[in-house]
């Protein structure tokens, strides 16, 4: 489920008065994220954001709460995204070069937790005005203008 901006400040803003997710400031976030990246960097066999948590002994939760915490803080969110952009491109690269295990499994990620689509559908509109529909069935002719 994607959030809007708005969405994302209010979660950050009620976060902050939650006294479990207050042991982590900036300085703690910053050097875990770090040391995951890390990790990643010479793991190359990790997929999912779940199993890189597990080895700091955090949870999938931990990594919701400090995305929304800290989402006005360039350098967490920004360390956030490439941690997340390591683990989507692993996917891909993985996928397109055969070396993953499972070609639908790797879909069903890139789509459930990255946002990939099969179809876009759009929504057709003469400038701005919906499209007259003429419905044959009971001969109602097309406006004219």
């Amino acid at each position: 489920m994607k959030h809007t901006e708005e969405t994302k400040k209010a979660i950050s803003e009620k976060m902050q008065g939650n006294k479990n997710a207050e042991v982590w400031d900036v300085d703690s976030v910053t050097q875990m994220l770090s040391d995951i990246k890390e990790y990643l960097t010479s793991n190359i066999n990790v997929y999912t954001i779940g199993s890189a948590l597990t080895e700091f002994n955090l949870y999938t939760q931990w990594w919701s709460e400090m995305k929304y915490k800290f989402v006005n803080e360039k350098s967490v969110s920004d360390t956030i995204k490439t941690i997340e952009s390591i683990i989507e491109q692993r996917i891909v690269n993985d996928t397109m070069t055969g070396d993953a295990k499972s070609a639908t499994f790797s879909i069903f990620l890139l789509k459930n937790k990255f946002g990939y689509v099969d179809k876009h559908e759009q929504d057709l509109t003469t400038k701005g005005e919906s499209l007259n529909v003429i419905n044959l069935g009971e001969g109602i002719k097309p406006k004219t203008q």
